[in-house]
């Protein structure tokens, strides 16, 4: 289990299912501009919506970037231990 927390949010990694970056609407430049990471989460049999919201796009990227490293991470100790079980 691998958990992303920082001033903005926390996501356990492990049930992340999709994650993408979504930028401000240029529709409504009234609006104070959002820059969201969304996720599509995979818990209890069922899909779930939600996001983590940053006030400025690099810190929403730097966050992803944290994200799809813990996610490859999180991948490569599945994989190992399958391997291992599997050699047993």
């Amino acid at each position: 289990m691998s958990l992303y927390a920082d001033d903005y949010g926390i996501v356990d990694t492990t049930y992340i299912v999709h994650a993408c970056m979504v930028d401000p609407c240029e529709e409504h430049p009234e609006e104070r501009p959002t820059y969201l990471i969304g996720f599509v989460l995979h818990v209890g049999q069922r899909s779930h919506q939600c996001s983590i919201e940053y006030p400025q796009r690099s810190l929403r990227d730097a966050a992803f970037e944290d994200i799809v490293r813990l996610v490859k991470q999180e991948a490569k100790r599945e994989a190992a231990y399958t391997e291992d079980e599997d050699d047993d």
